[in-house]
């Protein structure tokens, strides 16, 4: 088969990612508005573009950040605006730059995945193996869910990718430049997300202790750099955070000291199994999968092919361990990215003794558990958006009517003001005081009932005085019976009242209208 007949075909996979990526995005722009962390690193990525230091490092994250500051400063120099200007540009048009930063780690992703596929092809791997293996990347549909959006999960998969493909360059050729290169992928991915550690298993070359030594020194030293130029050497805020997550029992470092019960353990698997069931169940099956291939590998010699299939798999098993202290389907990403590369070398070893059905059997079973439910899960993704948009245009044209009357949102809301305020309080504030005044009268309500504004916190009681003093205020919390509905109050409903209706409400929904438009409703 000739050559640009093979790159046709590799692209096919990379096609279908962008398309479904893009798939995931449509609809009216202003749906992102409730997505979290997507917004704390939109405001760091200003931040960098406007010449202060990254704040938010919990994940760290950093390297996100930078690409988000070089597009936002590239923006702002093309539009020649100055600081204060394309602030106030941003906070305008603030979703664009989540939608625009968002398509942008899809083409990354989208390039990545076909380099994937291309660079195992050159290393004279079949191509049904290389097409099998890269298929999965679209099999495993959070990959493309959370391809497209800016946050450390989506710039995960493009890192993972070029940080296995310089390994495996580096274990065949040993070349100075190989090392730099898996070093620095390395290096940028377990700043991007910590919790990646355990994939640290996987590079290591055999009966080279002192190669191995070099790459993790050299990626170490990537992830300290990261800290002292970006984010104001805040290596031991970060090193306490982290510290605090790995030995108290508590998702976020509360609770005692200690590793969850096992009690605690099942219900986090519950979660996990109930926040996305098609997710959950293709990891059980990718495991599965995993301890078929590991009992084929038992009858290797001890080749380096065979050391990254069983770390690998060890790496995927330590991901799922960590995901069970807390549970978010999206911390099993760096396990379903790095399961097309198992795939890759074991196929290539066996690619002579595996029938052909075999194969075929293996993947006609992820296709039941995924393309059965895969329209219907992305078309009801779409049909979220434009719901949770239709909100969002109701409400911000309420808001414009009565531009004087203070807003509260609680956790979750689709409004600017929620994500911006929510976001600041995140960042360490840098700009609170600007954005205070371009988002005027604007509050945050959080879980626990407390009232945040760009500035500072503030008590209870501190609602009387907005009470007595305004004619009209508007409510939003997200109500758990209908997805969005609209309830109108008076302004004279007390503080007790709405903390009472925040507490048995979690999630937007209502809207506090002035006395006036009560009949009209």
């Amino acid at each position: 088969m000739k050559l640009y007949c093979k790159l046709a075909l590799l692209a096919i996979v990379p096609v279908m990612f962008l398309a479904l990526g893009y798939y995931t995005k449509l609809g009216p722009i202003g749906s992102g508005f409730s997505n979290d962390p997507d917004w704390y690193y939109l405001l760091n990525s200003l931040y960098l573009s406007l010449g202060f230091k990254a704040q938010t490092i919990e994940h760290p994250g950093i390297p996100l950040q930078i690409i988000g500051g070089a597009i936002f400063w590239t923006l702002k120099i093309i539009k020649g605006y100055s600081d204060q200007k394309f602030l106030e540009y941003f906070i305008e048009h603030s979703e664009y730059f989540h939608y625009f930063f968002g398509n942008f780690i899809l083409l990354v992703n989208t390039f990545s995945i076909f380099y994937f596929a291309n660079y195992f092809m050159q290393q004279r791997i079949s191509l049904r193996s290389v097409l099998f293996a890269q298929f999965f990347f679209l099999v495993f549909h959070i990959c493309v869910l959370y391809g497209s959006r800016p946050l450390p999960e989506g710039l995960l998969i493009s890192l993972i990718i070029w940080s296995g493909v310089f390994f495996d360059k580096f274990i065949k050729t040993a070349s100075r430049k190989n090392l730099l290169f898996t070093s620095i992928a390395l290096g940028s991915l377990l700043n991007l997300k910590l919790t990646t550690i355990s994939l640290l298993l996987i590079f290591n070359k055999k009966n080279k202790p002192k190669a191995t030594l070099l790459i993790l020194l050299f990626s170490f030293a990537v992830f300290l750099i990261y800290f002292v130029f970006v984010s104001e050497a805040r290596f031991i805020d970060f090193i306490n955070h982290f510290f605090s997550m790995a030995t108290h029992t508590g998702n976020y470092g509360d609770g005692s000291i200690g590793y969850p019960a096992f009690s605690e353990m099942l219900e986090n698997l519950y979660i996990l199994a109930n926040e996305d069931h098609l997710a959950f169940y293709q990891f059980l099956l990718m495991v599965a999968s995993l301890f078929l291939i590991f009992a084929y590998t038992l009858k290797w010699s001890l080749q380096q092919e065979k050391r990254f299939i069983i770390l690998s798999s060890i790496a995927i098993l330590l991901n799922f361990f960590l995901t069970l202290k807390q549970p978010g389907i999206r911390y099993l990403l760096p396990s379903f990215v790095l399961f097309p590369f198992v795939l890759v070398y074991f196929l290539h070893i066996e690619k002579k003794k595996l029938p052909k059905v075999l194969l075929a059997g293996f993947l006609f079973i992820f296709l039941n558990f995924n393309f059965l439910e895969y329209k219907t899960y992305f078309e009801n993704l779409r049909n979220f958006k434009l719901e949770l948009h239709t909100f969002v245009s109701e409400a911000n044209a309420r808001f414009k009517s009565y531009p004087n009357c203070p807003k509260f949102f609680s956790v979750g809301s689709p409004i600017k003001e929620w994500a911006l305020i929510s976001a600041s309080n995140s960042t360490g504030s840098i700009l609170s005081r600007k954005l205070e005044v371009l988002v005027p009268k604007s509050w945050s309500l959080n879980g626990h009932g407390f009232l945040t504004s760009f500035v500072r916190n503030f008590p209870e009681s501190y609602i009387d005085d907005i009470l007595k003093n305004e004619s009209c205020i508007f409510l939003l919390v997200r109500n758990d019976n209908s997805f969005f509905e609209i309830s109108i109050f008076s302004s004279e409903i007390k503080w007790k009242k709405l903390a009472s209706a925040l507490n048995l409400t979690l999630y937007v929904g209502k809207l506090i209208l002035p006395k006036n438009e009560i009949a009209r409703e």
